[in-house]
């Protein structure tokens, strides 16, 4: 409580949004959400401090496909699908949105500059969802002669995947792509609201 009184610059607790907490009286405290920032090229890239992301190459952390000098990267925000066991539609509401591929393009560049890495892994919770991004993001990797791996590690839907999509990520150096279908039971699908059939995780 006392660092968040510092925070809130001599004003109630219940001016700073999105945070729960007890009072003085031991009663908890809920305030309202925070504002979702809906223009994504408005927040700035990572700040990596000096040294930082050595450590864990140092130490050989990675989630996907280990290589010398991996770097976490996300391009997206939220996710259009509501499935039960799922937190993200209380955190980010379903409002999918994608950074403008540029934008990511600029700053896959400037990592290799700067750190000299060697692949690229998405964290995000969906990143391969609309085929027309992500076609012109693999587009884009080969025109501007990105020579990365690059890979999906925290799982992704299965929808757009097919023969072109799939050999577009395999030409740009995608080598590890995580399908989350939850459950191979079909009724266990419908209930947690899965939207997907084990028929479509498998054409591909």
């Amino acid at each position: 409580v006392e660092l968040l009184d510092g925070l809130c610059n001599g004003s109630s607790l219940d001016s700073v949004d999105g945070i729960a907490y007890l009072n003085e009286g031991g009663e908890y405290r809920e305030t309202a959400g925070l504002t979702r920032v809906r223009d994504l090229e408005t927040l700035p890239w990572p700040h990596w401090p000096e040294g930082y992301l050595e450590v864990f190459w140092a130490a050989g952390k990675s989630a996907g496909v280990l290589t010398e000098r991996d770097m976490p990267m996300i391009i997206s925000r939220g996710c259009p699908y509501q499935c039960t066991f799922c937190s993200s539609p209380n955190m980010w509401t379903t409002r999918y949105v994608l950074r403008d591929a540029d934008d990511v393009i600029r700053e896959i560049k400037t990592y290799i500059d700067r750190y000299a890495i060697t692949s690229v892994q998405l964290y995000d919770l969906t990143a391969i969802t609309k085929k027309r991004w992500a076609i012109d993001f693999c587009q884009r990797l080969l025109d501007e002669e990105i020579n990365l791996n690059w890979s999906v590690p925290q799982g992704t839907r299965s929808e757009i995947l097919d023969e072109e999509t799939l050999s577009m990520l395999k030409k740009t150096g995608c080598h590890y792509l995580v399908y989350a279908p939850e459950s191979g039971s079909p009724r266990m699908l419908e209930k947690i609201k899965k939207r997907v059939t084990l028929d479509g995780l498998t054409k591909s």
